[in-house]
């Protein structure tokens, strides 16, 4: 390892911090939920939001009756230690498991994926740096295929009614690379 390789490794940042509750309704099995934050350094809202409904659920405020819910306030720490979108590249883009890590994104991946892989829903916050009406994006429908299977667009839909933001975005089918979501995991 070069000086240069060392200084670099030393000063990104080590680990991936998760937050899982878990509701102790056993008599029925209920969804697994992932909410993450930060996935583009400079969009902070969804870490605040993370972080408070952290407090929370610490404080007994909220609870978990039945399945589980994990939250990842920080999901690229480099990019949000730097402040900018991106750390090495914009993780969103590009997330799939390698064998052969080439960026602090691919690391970031081959600890993500296997979690995403875990959880039934992923609700995936981000923000602007510019004015304009708040908006949910969902999707995919309903779908077998092998890229993005999925069965909770009902699910889905009454969550985005349910939140009122007077806009919401549907993406038809799976995803292909530049969409985001859960690419190639």
């Amino acid at each position: 390892m070069t000086a240069r390789t060392q200084a670099t490794t030393a000063s990104q940042p080590t680990h991936l911090r998760a937050h899982t509750f878990h509701g102790l309704d056993t008599s029925q099995p209920g969804p697994r939920l992932l909410v993450l934050g930060a996935v583009h350094g400079n969009e902070t809202c969804g870490t605040q939001a993370i972080t408070q409904l952290l407090a929370e659920f610490e404080s007994g405020k909220l609870v978990i009756q039945r399945g589980a819910v994990t939250f990842i306030p920080i999901t690229n720490p480099k990019a949000y230690e730097l402040k900018r979108r991106m750390g090495d590249r914009n993780l969103n883009r590009n997330m799939a498991v390698t064998a052969n890590p080439q960026d602090y994104e691919d690391r970031i991946a081959n600890e993500l994926c296997p979690i995403l892989e875990s959880h039934d829903v992923l609700l995936d916050l981000h923000s602007f740096h510019t004015g304009g009406a708040p908006f949910v994006m969902i999707g995919p429908q309903n779908n077998t295929g092998t890229l993005e299977p999925f069965s909770h667009a009902e699910q889905e839909m009454q969550l985005a009614r349910h939140h009122r933001t007077g806009r919401s975005r549907h993406r038809r089918g799976p995803p292909s690379v530049g969409e985001g979501g859960r690419i190639g995991c």
